[in-house]
């Protein structure tokens, strides 16, 4: 049986959109050049193989240079970063979950049983 057939996701975020903190910001420099600012957790470390081969083939690249060499980042794992941010993948994965409605710049406050569903209280700013 479809799993729409089971459920209604709506998606709700105290963020401005996907990612939150830890989003890419683009910018133009009086030049006229773009420049990037990956805020956050800028590379994604993995230890499973099956997770780096979903990440790649979301766009994800090799991390180089320090995002890779750090002390923070585990010698055991594959570490990659995605050319378009945090952003990129996070877009991906609310779209190929298909909610039913996707909410940014809402706080959950409260989630209560009501029959087979749950009523939300929430925050808007």
């Amino acid at each position: 049986v479809p799993l729409e057939r089971h459920l209604e996701l709506t998606l709700w975020d105290w963020a401005r959109g996907p990612a939150g903190r830890m989003a890419t910001y683009f910018g133009l420099t009086d030049l006229g050049q773009q420049s990037v600012a990956d805020m956050g957790a800028q590379v994604l470390s993995v230890r499973s193989q099956a997770d780096e081969e979903y990440l790649r083939s979301c766009g994800a690249i090799d991390a180089v240079g320090l995002a890779s060499s750090t002390c923070e980042r585990p010698r055991d794992a594959t570490h990659l970063w995605m050319p378009g941010g945090l952003t990129q993948i996070l877009s991906m994965q609310i779209e190929a979950s298909q909610p039913q409605e996707v909410a940014f710049n809402r706080r959950v406050l409260s989630v209560v049983p009501d029959g087979d569903r749950y009523s939300v209280e929430a925050e808007i700013h």
